[in-house]
């Protein structure tokens, strides 16, 4: 009897958990206004061997309809073309920069380094960090903007639409969603996000790869509750 009632709490704490995560989730809106004046956001690119994706990445970009952005790609010491494929877009387009990637200190992870390097070169006051095998929407950079400013967040967390080739890959995003929504109790994912943006020494993320905005004036212990909030488009 005992082992039972411990299995039926365990399924209500995870139900519980599991609904209040999903109640945290937004969906972005296409039709959401750009501010104005429209601050100047930082694209952040940290990308190690990407020579297959980073041009579709970059290019997804460069149709944003937001006014006011500059895209910057850190290549991580690439073994591949990655930064060739950056520096002809970038000879096209302004505002796209290559960041050259610095040794990688020994008291240092990988890619919160790459990602420490990015925000030390951004000029935007808010920072928006994304994955080198990621395509975006047009409205992209505007409906996540606006919602960051509509909710009063300093942080903002993305869930992005998994693409497959495959069915091993299709049929585990779902697996691997509920997994995350179901891991991290909504009320520590911000202190655990705080960790990641302002720490930059081996952060622990509850969240899968996406996309990051942060404000550049956010610091340690003041992102607030509503910082938590995720936006899935």
């Amino acid at each position: 009897m005992l082992y039972q009632g411990i299995v039926i709490a365990g399924l209500v704490i995870f139900m519980l958990n599991l609904t209040l995560n999903l109640r945290s989730l937004r969906t972005l809106r296409p039709d959401a206004k750009a501010p104005e004046p429209a601050p100047l956001v930082s694209v952040l690119i940290p990308a190690r061997d990407e020579e297959a994706n980073i041009a579709a990445c970059l290019e997804s970009l460069q149709k944003q309809d937001y006014p006011n952005f500059e895209i910057l790609v850190l290549d991580d010491n690439s073994s591949d073309n990655t930064s060739a494929v950056v520096e002809a877009m970038a000879a096209q387009d302004s505002r796209i920069r290559l960041i050259r990637g610095e040794p990688l200190p020994e008291d240092w992870a990988g890619k919160p380094f790459a990602c420490y390097q990015l925000a030390k070169q951004a000029r935007g006051s808010w920072l928006l960090f994304v994955d080198a095998d990621t395509i975006h929407a047009p409205h992209m950079l505007r409906s996540t903007l606006a919602w960051a400013l509509e909710t009063k967040c300093s942080l903002l967390s993305g869930f992005p639409r998994q693409l497959a080739n495959s069915l091993p890959p299709e049929g585990s995003h779902p697996g691997t969603l509920l997994h995350h929504l179901q891991l991290v109790p909504p009320m520590v994912a911000a202190a655990l996000k705080q960790t990641e943006t302002h720490s930059g020494h081996r952060p622990v993320s509850p969240f899968p790869p996406g996309g990051v905005l942060a404000h550049r004036g956010a610091r340690r212990g003041k992102v607030q509750d509503n910082g938590r909030c995720l936006a899935g488009d």
